[in-house]
């Protein structure tokens, strides 16, 4: 199901792709102008009833701390204990309906420079979830439903409204979570994160500029885009091929590709690699044979390239590697470990793991 986005406006606004930009902004149809806040720090107050101190509140303040990782000098904050929500009340405030048309969640915004679009910013915005979604607070991978389970995240569509809090608009030209959410997670061993991603970050970048002291962030996802749904990217999971591009035998375990191998085959394997930092970097990256989904460096180690990641684009490309001769029979996995020497000094490394899977034949 995707996402309603909806805006009450003091005056019309369309949702226009920026220049030579994949992320989108909401414009004043009078003169064009970008709405964005006049502070870099806006407070979202959550509705004590909603989100009591508790699983649920935990899995808004992880959204919250996980949208703060980008690298630009805006940032949200988080206030509890809400007693009085409401739209259109001079407050920014988070809470859940049982009203259908919030489904799954929508993202309200007001602005202010009535005439003639004059000084516009963005003075209010409220974040409504839908109780009649089946939400997770966590992110354990195999509750989602795009891994055998049953749950939509709270946290990647909370980070998604969270974008449109901020002032991006929905995008459907690459690997977005301002597309659809649900699958912009890093995944390893039976762990997802959630986060803004290169686009996201880029978006914050432009319209609100970065910090005196920069940051960075790379990770590897082995999610990718697959096109659009009028306004929303879809993604599909990346994919492993034989050596010359051609498509490998595989069967399906909880919603998962499990490619057929055997003992020193080569084969590409596909990831997707985003930039989610300041300025270009150029990570190690390395391959890795392991017997399970947590991938480390301390896996056997098969290969590896250097990239060249910009802030501009999500790069989803693949790579020749060699199943081990030793590979025993069975269920095991290839990973990719991004700044595997950690070199970059980057905010988090949670993310800089993934995997597709395989079975030794």
């Amino acid at each position: 199901m995707n996402l309603t986005y909806k805006m009450l406006l003091t005056f019309a606004a369309l949702s226009l792709p920026t220049q030579a930009l994949a992320w989108t902004a909401v414009k004043c149809s009078l003169n064009n102008e970008i709405l964005t806040w006049e502070s870099n720090t806006v407070t979202m107050r959550a509705s004590s009833v909603s989100f009591p101190a508790g699983a649920w509140q935990d899995a808004l303040a992880a959204s919250i701390s996980r949208f703060n990782e980008n690298p630009s000098r805006f940032n949200f904050s988080l206030s509890t204990g809400d007693n009085s929500v409401g739209l259109k009340n001079g407050q920014n405030e988070i809470w859940a309906s049982d009203d259908s048309d919030y489904s799954p969640a929508v993202s309200f915004r007001w602005y202010g420079g009535l005439a003639f679009c004059a000084n516009p910013h963005i003075k209010e915005s409220d974040i409504i979830f839908w109780t009649g979604v089946n939400w997770m607070a966590g992110m354990t991978k195999s509750n989602h439903t795009y891994y055998g389970g049953t749950f939509r995240p709270l946290q990647t569509t909370a980070i998604h409204e969270l974008g449109h809090s901020m002032g991006l608009g929905h995008e459907n030209d690459e690997y977005n979570i301002m597309g659809d959410d649900r699958d912009v997670v890093n995944a390893n061993g039976n762990t997802l994160r959630a986060y803004l991603g290169e686009d996201g970050s880029d978006g914050a970048v432009d319209l609100y500029g970065l910090p005196a002291t920069l940051s960075q962030d790379v990770s590897v996802g082995h999610w990718k885009y697959d096109g659009e749904d009028g306004e929303y990217s879809e993604h599909t999971r990346t994919v492993m091929t034989n050596s010359t591009g051609g498509a490998l035998n595989f069967f399906t375990v909880a919603e998962e590709r499990v490619y057929r191998v055997s003992p020193g085959q080569t084969v590409q394997v596909e990831f997707t690699y985003e930039n989610n930092g300041a300025s270009t970097v150029n990570p190690k990256v390395g391959f890795y044979y392991s017997i399970n989904s947590t991938i480390s460096t301390g896996d056997v180690r098969i290969g590896g390239f250097t990239p060249s990641l910009g802030r501009k684009d999500a790069y989803t490309v693949r790579r020749t590697v060699t199943i081990p001769s030793s590979a025993a029979a069975g269920y095991s996995y290839i990973g990719a470990y991004i700044d595997e020497d950690n070199a970059i000094g980057e905010i988090t490394s949670a993310n800089n793991a993934t995997y597709q899977r395989i079975f030794v034949e």
